[in-house]
């Protein structure tokens, strides 16, 4: 099982930490009310040629290795995500479709931009909030989801796909992950695994929407989130929650097992139709 980062992990158990997280309090990370459109939810990857492994991906990996750094894992984007589209005069269904064949870099210098630039501008909110220490590794990390093209797809669209939800889900679905994986290829999605293993649909989508609020929030704590950005990648995640505890053979079944594995970053998806 990978541990989350997450302080709930320690020594406090998921039915306490869930209700803690979904508890109001003052200053607490509240639920999205940024509008969704142009941020469809998350639906099966269109069959695309292998573009092939990223750049920075050791020799021999697949092309869905992802490097195990936690700001990846947890999808926390170190800028806004509509503000990269309004600077790149471009929308979300534009991207996906660029990034199953090329880097974000590509639409970048069709459009005449230069990376360092947008990267620069995409950054300006961090001024005068963290140091020039971490504002410089911020900006390593901007300009990888430009040249990188696996890694940004996953953090754009791979809902579900952060070890902070994962690490929970056989406690959560009440299966282990060889199970899971077997149910989501015969088209159940996770939803219908936990209802099967006699969990309540509602407290499952509880514990679920509860981790994936902290995880926004730690990223914010870390300063490797944008308030803005949590807020719109919350929204997508919830936008596409139907699809991962919906009924058998929807549009999901088979995408929201994500298993990480080995040393060094090598990962994989545990079901199909995720790179």
């Amino acid at each position: 099982m990978v541990r989350s980062p997450l302080r709930l992990r320690r020594g406090l158990p998921l039915a306490a930490a869930t209700a803690a997280l979904l508890a109001p309090a003052a200053g607490a990370l509240a639920m999205p009310t940024v509008s969704t459109a142009g941020s469809a939810p998350m639906s099966p990857a269109t069959s695309t040629p292998h573009p092939g492994p990223d750049t920075m991906a050791p020799a021999g990996v697949g092309q869905d290795w992802l490097p195990s750094d936690p700001w990846v894992m947890e999808h926390w984007l170190p800028y806004v995500e509509t503000d990269m589209l309004h600077r790149l005069h471009t929308t979300r269904p534009q991207v996906q479709q660029v990034l199953t064949r090329a880097p974000l870099s590509t639409l970048a210098h069709q459009r005449h931009l230069r990376v360092s630039k947008l990267v620069a501008a995409l950054l300006r909110p961090w001024r005068g909030r963290v140091s020039r220490a971490q504002l410089a590794v911020l900006r390593t990390r901007a300009t990888m989801t430009f040249t990188q093209r696996h890694l940004m797809q996953h953090m754009l669209f791979h809902a579900f796909h952060e070890p902070a939800l994962q690490s929970h889900l056989p406690e959560i679905i009440g299966s282990g992950y060889t199970d899971m994986a077997k149910g989501e290829r015969s088209g159940m999605s996770l939803g219908d695994m936990a209802v099967a293993n006699g969990k309540s649909l509602a407290t499952v989508r509880s514990q679920v929407v509860a981790l994936l609020k902290a995880n926004v929030a730690e990223g914010q704590r870390l300063h490797a989130m944008l308030p803005a950005e949590g807020r719109e990648w919350l929204a997508f995640e919830m936008a596409s929650l139907p699809l991962m505890l919906g009924p058998r053979g929807g549009a999901m079944a088979g995408m929201a097992l994500y298993c990480p594995l080995g040393p060094g970053g090598t990962t994989r998806t545990a079901a199909r139709g995720t790179s």
